[in-house]
């Protein structure tokens, strides 16, 4: 009677100490994965704010350059969009180089499926792309708001500048991880609006 007891009293602690440690590695991963959610976060915004405070938004990328086909052709995809935003970035260096930020929806662009989708940047100028975003990220929302929607360095027919704010660049940031062996995910939304020095009125 007594030793079943001490299995009974055993039993209990260790399933206890089980579910202690359980607990204890499920924190330690997500730990893990928020840190890797915000390590891809401060990435992006500190290359962005580098990049747009060292040059500033190439409005060309936005414009449309129609061919002798006659059909659109933009660079970057569309027109400046105020109100849904854009996909893709495109900032001039002073220094005449252009980086581009994409977001990335192919899986075989990606690293993988679970990395799908992915943060992308070229520093050609679109020739070529990178993936900036870590294993096991998705990047669900990458929005780019661009303001004023053309340069305010351009002058229209009446010789008046075609707008009159300060470039700038709101970036709505979305992106989960998958914590390792639990169906749970680790989530993080970031928004921030970034300013650029050049203002060559």
């Amino acid at each position: 009677m007594e030793l079943l007891v001490v299995i009974f009293v055993f039993t209990i602690l260790l399933a206890g100490a089980i579910d202690i440690f359980v607990r204890a590695q499920q924190a330690q991963r997500k730990v893990a994965a928020v840190e890797k959610l915000h390590a891809d976060a401060r990435y992006l915004l500190q290359t962005l704010t580098q990049s747009l405070q060292g040059g500033g938004i190439d409005f060309d990328c936005y414009e449309d350059l129609t061919g002798v086909s006659g059909q659109q052709e933009l660079r970057c995809g569309k027109p400046i969009d105020l109100e849904a935003g854009n996909d893709q970035l495109a900032l001039k260096r002073f220094d005449g180089s252009i980086v581009r930020f994409g977001h990335e929806l192919k899986s075989d662009k990606c690293p993988d499926e679970k990395s799908t989708p992915c943060l992308a940047i070229s520093d050609d100028n679109g020739q070529t792309w990178a993936v900036a975003s870590s294993q096991g990220v998705k990047i669900n929302t990458l929005r780019f708001y661009i303001t004023p929607a053309r340069s305010p360095f351009i002058k229209d027919d009446t010789n008046e500048y075609v707008a009159d704010q300060q470039p700038k660049v709101t970036v709505v940031f979305d992106a989960t991880a998958q914590i390792k062996g639990f169906k749970e995910t680790a989530n993080l939304s970031v928004q921030t609006t970034i300013s650029s020095r050049e203002y060559r009125r």
